[in-house]
């Protein structure tokens, strides 16, 4: 079998044995080996005979499972939803049943909890009493998992998106942001963790605003020699711009772009004064920090394809809609060399970074005119030396 992994998973080693279980009653003899060809064009093999007896012990206790019909399992959301079929049929379970799974953020371990103080549903979490203790979750989480769930039930009663604003905090939130600059920039990058030669940064896109319009450059690599130089001219073009807007920032939505970086400065062994100029003087602000921390919106997720519900709620076109997408046109480019794939990723990756300036603008029309914006320049310890909340689990979070 072939798998875009780059390390055999017992799962693959079960599913390989299914076909020799299926070779054996069909031809009478027994595979001896199994093989994986791996996203990195290596070969795994494995003895069927190593790994039958547990095979078969699965079998039955699946074909026990099927004939009694057990009614006592759910369908919890996992790694596999987006490419299964039955995703669909599963997420209309778990909304015609209010599952706690619809409140964005929730954690299984979380769910348990709840579940084990009777509270099983998202309208019963919303309607929890501020004073009602919770074992093992703190006074903290339960609060905002509350407010959560809360916000969601409104947003579906009203039949539209809601969002309601935070308590301002000190350095949380909108005060993560400095003031605007004509020369801000709004970054994403697109990486394939499947390439053989440990991974490549393929794409760069940055876009800014310039006479009142987006306008946008991708830096593409192809290599790891044109990675390093796609770096080199991304960082170089930044250095030029802020020769003439020395308070610009660089824009970006949760934390791929900021560790991308630096990694990419370790590896080539270049540009370190630059990336640490940027890291020091908070140059790179994740929006994902300020929406999380500001604001607590009836979207079931705060992936920015699910906050672009507040700023741009006509959606995107195209046919790459996420990271993983991506990557995969990206594979299919290298295979088949057809520029209209890199045409689609190009398009995705613009979509992102304007929808990033969409999400800045949009942050500075709810922003409190009451608060103070963040210095510009100031020493800093880097964003993501902080402690930091969970990202979403969408298209920025998954594979990056």
């Amino acid at each position: 079998d072939t798998k875009l992994a780059r390390r055999p998973k017992a799962s693959h080693v079960i599913q390989l044995c299914f076909y020799s279980w299926l070779l054996e009653e069909a031809q009478g003899v027994a595979p001896r080996f199994m093989h994986i060809v791996l996203g990195d064009g290596s070969l795994s093999t494995h003895r069927y005979a190593d790994y039958s007896r547990y095979f078969h012990r699965l079998r039955e206790r699946t074909r026990r499972a099927v004939e009694e019909r057990r009614t006592d399992t759910y369908p919890d959301p996992c790694e596999q939803c987006e490419t299964c079929r039955w995703n669909a049929r599963c997420e209309s379970q778990r909304i015609a049943d209010d599952h706690l799974w619809q409140v964005a953020g929730i954690t299984r371990t979380q769910i348990r909890r709840l579940h084990d103080a009777d509270i099983r549903s998202m309208q019963a979490l919303a309607q929890v009493p501020a004073t009602q203790h919770v074992p093992k979750m703190s006074p903290d989480t339960l609060a905002r998992a509350r407010a959560q769930a809360a916000m969601q039930v409104r947003g579906l009663k009203a039949g539209r998106p809601c969002f309601e604003l935070k308590p301002p905090e000190p350095e949380r939130g909108f005060r993560r942001l400095p003031p605007p600059s004509e020369g801000d920039l709004y970054f994403d990058m697109e990486g394939d963790p499947l390439h053989e030669d440990n991974g490549l940064e393929y794409l760069f896109g940055v876009s800014w605003r310039e006479a009142g319009e987006l306008r946008f450059r991708a830096f593409w690599a192809h290599d790891r020699a044109a990675e390093k130089a796609a770096f080199e001219a991304f960082i170089d073009w930044v250095q030029a711009r802020l020769q003439r807007w020395p308070d610009l920032h660089i824009y970006h939505y949760a934390s791929y772009e900021n560790t991308a970086l630096k990694r990419l400065m370790s590896l080539h062994g270049t540009r370190e004064r630059q990336v640490d100029d940027f890291l020091r003087q908070r140059r790179l602000v994740d929006l994902y920090r300020v929406v999380t921390e500001a604001l607590v919106a009836s979207t079931d997720s705060y992936s920015i394809k699910k906050i672009e519900t507040f700023y741009s709620p006509a959606g995107r076109s195209g046919e790459v809609t996420n990271a993983g997408a991506s990557v995969v046109w990206y594979e299919r480019w290298r295979e088949t060399q057809d520029a209209q794939l890199l045409e689609d990723i190009e398009r995705y990756n613009r979509d992102d970074c304007e929808s990033t300036a969409e999400l800045h603008a949009w942050l500075r029309r709810v922003r409190p005119d009451t608060l103070e914006w963040r210095s510009v320049g100031a020493a800093s310890p880097a964003e993501d030396d902080e402690p930091n909340e969970r990202e979403p689990m969408d298209d920025r979070a998954r594979e990056r």
